[in-house]
């Protein structure tokens, strides 16, 4: 159950690539209930002030894990696979190699249901319309293959977690009055929270995510077996990620009043603003649930694709065609729901196992 470790050396990473691996981490952590604000607003915001600790607490998580996993597919790309074997061993890895895809499935159907939302709310499209769009554009990307996934998500990444921080900024700045009275307000309009104690909350957050990015991540890092190292890019990637969290987390307990009962928070406060933000602000949402529904079925059909090209074409296009049907006709919300906490107390799980293997190795080599 020891990690493999393989030479450091190869070349040092180029400024483009380490943007390049940046955006790619980015496109990967911002989904939809990230880029409308539901997730700043429930984990770090609904908490107060406490939720700028719990911004930064996820960050160090994000950090850390993020920077581990590219590394150890840097270090084995020819194992990729194997990386839940490797980190929680021989039985728990197995099995989490195989529950996780489907978890990640079952989140990818609700994104796409979630972006026939979004096109009909915002521009009246019918949702299985939306829905369509969405998914042949993850069906197209998925059929070029892993190098040039990572090449669209490099490039898409910067630009949202920009336009993300240019809005969180506008709607800061027009309602920074707000922050003076910001705990009176999370006090007197109790905003939904995902957790009770902010700590937990946070830790909960960021553990269930990495759960979902360990194959991906992996992947990720092995593209960059020929370099010395990942680790710029990664904390290029998380930091960027970080602020972005950081920026939209106090501009909504600047406009706690207008927010705590918003399905899409800083959209609805975006569009207070200008129709203009507001439009631009669904665009960013839906381009927040592609850059992350892509990587995550990516991640489902490699696993189930046995190396062979063809199937892997197969198993893409059936894979996204089923996501499709079960985002227009299926209630995947409530399964997620279910599934969420548990891959919660998962990530715990291989949180844990990553600290121990490293504590571990740490005093072999000595």
């Amino acid at each position: 159950m020891s990690i493999s470790t393989s030479s450091t050396t190869g070349q040092r990473p180029t400024l483009r690539q380490n943007i390049t691996l940046a955006g790619a981490v980015c496109s990967l952590l911002i989904g939809s209930g990230f880029a409308t604000g539901q997730e700043a607003l429930q984990y770090f915001a609904a908490h107060g002030w406490w939720g700028i600790a719990g911004v930064l607490l996820v960050t160090a998580i994000f950090l850390w894990m993020i920077s581990t996993l590219l590394e150890w597919g840097r270090k084995n790309p020819e194992r990729l696979h194997d990386a839940f074997v490797d980190f929680c061993g021989k039985y728990i890895g197995t099995g989490l190699k195989y529950l996780v895809p489907f978890f990640l499935f079952a989140v990818v159907v609700t994104m796409i249901a979630g972006a026939g939302a979004l096109l009909n709310e915002s521009y009246g499209l019918p949702i299985w319309a939306g829905s369509t769009i969405i998914a042949v554009m993850i069906g197209a990307t998925l059929l070029v293959g892993l190098k040039r996934l990572v090449d669209i998500l490099g490039s898409l990444g910067p630009v949202i977690i920009v336009l993300l921080v240019l809005i969180g900024i506008a709607v800061l700045l027009t309602n920074l009055d707000g922050l003076g009275a910001a705990s009176t307000a999370v006090q007197e309009l109790q905003p939904p929270k995902a957790m009770d104690n902010w700590a937990l909350g946070a830790l909960l957050y960021a553990v269930s995510i990495m759960l979902m990015c360990v194959p991906f991540l992996a992947s990720l890092g092995a593209t960059a077996s020929m370099q010395r190292t990942t680790l710029p890019g990664s904390m290029l990637g998380t930091l960027a990620v970080g602020a972005v969290l950081l920026v939209m987390t106090l501009a909504l307990l600047a406009a706690m009043p207008l927010a705590f009962n918003k399905a899409t928070p800083l959209v609805s406060l975006g569009s207070s603003i200008s129709p203009i933000i507001g439009v631009l602000f669904a665009i960013v949402t839906f381009l927040g649930i592609y850059s992350t529904a892509a990587p995550l079925i990516w991640s489902v059909a490699d696993q189930f694709s046995a190396k062979s090209a063809r199937n892997y074409k197969l198993i893409s296009v059936g894979l996204t065609a089923l996501a499709l049907v079960g985002g227009a006709t299926l209630p995947f919300g409530t399964l997620v729901g279910l599934i969420y906490p548990f891959a919660g107390y998962f990530g715990l799980f291989l949180m844990a196992c990553i600290a121990y293997r490293q504590i571990k190795n740490k005093f072999t080599n000595r």
